[in-house]
């Protein structure tokens, strides 16, 4: 018996020392940023401030920001203080666009759903960008071509937005694009009214190690109790009921499975594995992705789209060709 184990044991380590050096590049090697060079404001971006003012941010030459590819300054301006109201909202999950091409793709398609649905806030669920790049964010720019200057967007981190190497960190330029999110010890999260007494958005960091997940769910806890709003809306990159491997993200689930369960969360929204489920547990939790590539062998992207109508939360899913996936309701009783 201690022989089979042994070897077992033998096994397993030999077999996490070849996985690792086969997938060494991809988990731990950040490729060189190719040169870029910034001559006047461009990738104007309206989004939130943390007290869910709006704000303009854009960047242009200058040297506070250094990357291998090149510099930058980073500039933001407050348009209105807290009093927008939204009660129609659109969700994509991940985009990454993987170069320019695809980049002019993703903007016929959103420009498609944005004139079909007049969403007046934008959430996205993470991975946004390829890699931490200037040339990945110019894609970004393609994507949302005219609408990220008229309608706020509401990004949250996720894997690709995180810089390789055995010490995980979040790359900077997020935060300095969008200030709600702040890069502190708990990590980057964030708490937006969207809605004053109806809709509240709250963000977790699900790409961040065990201790500050549960970090987090502390403070998400703490959070959700301040909240009044009728419909509570969590987004995690990582799902917290995987669709795949049923321990896949098992550390996110228990810091904030039972944390929304018992605070009122009424819908989960997620992205990172490329597909599409919703699944009821307590709440309700959508998967989702808008990317061009796929884990489940289909040629589709989905988006979301949340409507507030009286105590009713009506949750719309639809394909990229604008069809109905599924639909319903979700009731407050307050």
């Amino acid at each position: 018996m201690k022989k089979k184990v042994l070897i077992s044991l033998t096994l397993l380590v030999v077999f996490g020392i070849v996985l690792t050096i086969e997938r060494y590049d991809a988990w731990f090697k950040n490729l060189p940023e190719p040169a870029y060079s910034i001559t006047s404001p461009q990738n104007h971006v309206l989004t939130y401030e943390s007290d869910t003012s709006l704000v303009m941010t854009w960047r242009d030459a200058g040297t506070t920001f250094q990357s291998s590819g090149g510099t930058a300054s980073f500039h933001k301006r407050t348009f209105s203080t807290p009093s927008s109201i939204c009660r129609r909202i659109l969700v994509l999950g991940d985009i990454q666009d993987p170069d320019d091409e695809q980049a002019f793709v993703t903007q016929s398609i959103i420009k498609e759903i944005v004139n079909r649905h007049h969403p007046q806030a934008i959430l996205q669920l993470g991975d946004l960008i390829e890699r931490p790049m200037q040339c990945a964010w110019d894609r970004f720019s393609i994507a949302f071509d005219s609408i990220d200057t008229v309608i706020p967007i509401i990004p949250i981190l996720g894997n690709h937005d995180y810089l390789k190497g055995l010490i995980h960190k979040p790359e900077r330029r997020p935060f300095l694009v969008f200030p709600y999110l702040k890069q502190t010890n708990i990590a980057a999260c964030a708490h937006l009214t969207l809605c004053p007494d109806t809709l509240d958005i709250f963000i977790v960091d699900s790409n961040r190690d065990v201790f500050n997940l549960f970090n987090q769910g502390l403070w998400l806890e703490n959070e959700l109790k301040k909240s009044s709003a009728k419909f509570k809306i969590l987004l995690s990159h990582h799902p917290l009921y995987t669709t795949r491997f049923p321990l896949n993200n098992l550390f996110v689930r228990m810091a904030f499975s039972s944390v929304a369960a018992d605070n009122g969360v009424s819908l989960v929204l997620s992205g990172h594995e490329h597909t599409y489920s919703h699944t009821f547990h307590t709440f309700h939790q959508i998967v989702s992705h808008f990317s061009s590539k796929s884990y489940d062998k289909s040629d589709s992207r989905y988006y979301t789209i949340l409507e507030i109508d009286g105590n009713a939360l009506k949750t719309s899913v639809f394909d990229k060709s604008n069809s109905l996936v599924e639909s319903f309701s979700i009731i407050s009783e307050k």
